[in-house]
């Protein structure tokens, strides 16, 4: 698997993958052990973005939106008609993507990974919603974006700053430890909040627990399937938490993975494809 770099193109560019800089996104935790021994499970490639997907989730009326590495956009595919659109507006700098009750779309975005905020779309036109902590702590690179329990208010984790940005109902902002320093993908089960980031898969008994290593690997994506909590990284594939290897090797840098009933996606970060995997 080749090293992938990460560059930050100018202001008013997204976050996109490169091979020549020098800000590095690698699985630096990863065991030597192969997938020699676990069988291989079929997906299939169920659509693909020319800009490579990033953030996959689904929205209104099931339809499934990606954010891509490149262009400031966002793609829809329609799992009935299987047809791919674009989202109508440009979406700045877009990360992360996430829907709220009322349809909203809510994204983070980063300028060049100093600062960076979580944001919404009204309309056509990005709002900034928030960017730092009450402290003046800044958002550097925020990533992946979640509601809490209770549905109040958002944690943020932000692989710049190596933090979770706590919003609670009252919107305060604070920040605290994620276990990993490069926090990029969340997930709660009822009270437990899953952090997987480049070097190691945490949990924390939320809202008051202390980060607990789950697993040393590299985690790029988190679903809970069946009682299982699954993640992803280049070497592995899909991989169960402190766990084996799960057997879906097809993307050659396996990110975001979403569950929908007993259907498993997951995007391929170096690629172009959006994999579908049926339980």
């Amino acid at each position: 698997m080749n090293t992938l770099l990460f560059t930050l193109i100018g202001c008013g560019e997204p976050t996109t993958l490169d091979e020549d800089t020098s800000t590095e996104i690698t699985d630096t935790d990863q065991t030597d052990e192969g997938n020699s021994a676990v069988e291989e499970k079929n997906a299939t490639e169920v659509f693909r973005v020319p800009e490579r997907p990033w953030d996959l989730i689904e929205g209104p009326n099931g339809i499934l939106y990606c954010s891509a590495q490149g262009g400031n956009k966002i793609y829809m595919w329609d799992p009935l008609t299987e047809m791919r659109s674009d989202y109508p507006n440009s979406v700045p700098d877009v990360q992360n993507i996430y829907f709220d009750s009322d349809d909203t779309l809510f994204f983070t975005k980063t300028d060049n990974g100093v600062t960076g905020s979580l944001s919404k779309m009204v309309g056509n036109q990005s709002i900034d919603v928030y960017t730092q902590a009450d402290d003046g702590f800044l958002m550097r690179w925020p990533m992946d974006i979640i509601r809490p329990p209770t549905n109040e208010g958002w944690v943020i984790a932000d692989y710049g700053a190596g933090v979770l940005f706590v919003v609670d109902e009252d919107e305060r902002i604070s920040i605290r430890d994620a276990g990993s320093t490069k926090p990029q993908t969340l997930l709660f089960v009822d009270s437990l909040l899953y952090v997987a980031g480049e070097d190691g898969i945490y949990s924390i008994q939320w809202p008051d627990g202390e980060p607990l290593l789950l697993d040393e690997r590299a985690g790029l994506g988190l679903a809970n399937v069946n009682g299982q909590i699954w993640s992803s990284n280049s070497t592995q594939g899909i991989f169960q938490v402190a766990g084996e290897p799960i057997g879906l090797n097809q993307a050659a840098r396996p990110g975001n993975i979403l569950r929908i009933s007993d259907q498993i996606y997951f995007v391929d970060h170096v690629g172009e494809g959006v994999w579908l995997y049926q339980l």
